[in-house]
């Protein structure tokens, strides 16, 4: 599973509001806040707003089952 908890805190930080930055997108919020699917250009969107690289939006959480 993907957790996308450090995007979420660095727009906190810089006081930027996901939702504005991939244009209102309230399903790919909330799948971001889930930790499931997004696109690669979210993901792009996202560090071109927030100045930087896709580790600092997202970490890998291995499932308990693996």
């Amino acid at each position: 599973m993907l957790s996308y908890k450090k995007a979420f805190k660095l727009a906190d930080e810089k006081n930027i509001k996901i939702y504005k930055i991939i244009g209102g997108g309230g399903s790919v919020v909330a799948n971001m806040r889930r930790g499931q699917h997004i696109t690669t250009r979210t993901i792009n969107q996202l560090c071109t707003a927030l100045q930087c690289q896709p580790g600092d939006l997202m970490e890998y959480i291995p499932d308990k089952s693996e």
